[in-house]
């Protein structure tokens, strides 16, 4: 995850052979695909879970590449210096290939949504890989896959706003899923799929932005699961993602449609500044900050 993420911001910076690369590193990840369309996952060989990946993992993190890499591609059908970066033929062979990993991940939806019925930034994870593979693919109903996935993590999110992860709130977590959820708005073409979010996406942007202190630092105070929530990931603990943080109070303040209203986009933008501004001049300082508590 992340080479699609890159191909967007090379071809938007304008840097082809960046791009390149970045394509280079998704057709690389592709080049693992099992002939049934499948996405193998493997940890580090000094990682050790105790277990092996369930199918409900592998289909997890399959749906956490998908929705990226599609929507790379996506950017790169429509980009205007697309026949330098690559032919026409290596693109149609790309989508193809992006669209049977879709189909077998499609395979799955019933595995994915027990899995991440309490996690709803992974239920957008999944709602963004069938809408952007959907599209790229040229296939409704993979798109339409999507719905029960936005209306499972919307349901979640709680009157005051906070996505109820795992039961509470967690700013890190908060912040992915919005950050996810926007992606999942701008690409989804049917109106039901948007106005789902509206409501649920606008109030969750309000509370993240609320939890940025004066001084750029954001509250962790009482997260489920990261900070003192105390979930680790391959050994370490995570932490609050302030990249995430920051992208989705700008994806909320840029949002093309009527997702926020004026005020509440520039509360979104300036702090998002403000947490830019206390990360740089902190650099490599731990996030978790605990201002507040349950």
């Amino acid at each position: 995850m992340g080479t699609g993420a890159a191909l967007r911001t090379t071809l938007l910076i304008g840097s082809n052979s960046d791009a390149t690369a970045a394509l280079t590193g998704i057709e690389v990840a592709l080049s693992t695909m099992e002939p049934s369309g499948r996405l193998p996952s493997t940890v580090p060989a000094s990682v050790s879970l105790g277990q092996s990946l369930s199918e409900a993992d592998v289909a997890s993190g399959a749906a956490f590449y998908l929705g990226d890499a599609c929507l790379g591609a996506l950017a790169l059908e429509v980009a205007p210096q697309r026949a330098e970066i690559a032919s026409a033929m290596r693109r149609a062979a790309l989508r193809e290939r992006l669209a049977r990993a879709t189909q077998w991940l499609a395979g799955t939806v019933a595995l994915l949504q027990a899995a991440d019925r309490a996690a709803p930034n992974r239920l957008l994870f999944d709602a963004r890989a069938f809408v952007a593979c959907g599209h790229l693919a040229g296939s409704p109903a993979l798109v339409a896959l999507a719905t029960p996935f936005i209306t499972q993590a919307m349901a979640s999110v709680r009157p005051d706003g906070w996505f109820d992860e795992g039961g509470g709130w967690d700013t890190s977590y908060q912040a992915v899923g919005i950050d996810i959820g926007a992606d999942v708005h701008r690409v989804a073409l049917a109106t039901v799929m948007r106005t789902a979010l509206d409501a649920g996406l606008t109030r969750a942007a309000g509370w993240l932005a609320n939890r940025v202190a004066a001084d750029g630092r954001v509250d962790s105070g009482g997260n489920s699961r990261t900070c003192s929530g105390g979930e680790s990931f391959l050994g370490e603990p995570k932490l609050l993602a302030l990249p995430s943080v920051v992208s989705a109070l700008i994806k909320s303040a840029t949002s093309p449609d009527a997702m926020l209203t004026t005020a509440q986009r520039e509360g979104a933008r300036v702090a998002a500044q403000r947490v830019v501004a206390w990360a740089t001049a902190n650099p490599g300082a731990n996030p978790c900050f605990e201002l507040s508590s349950r």
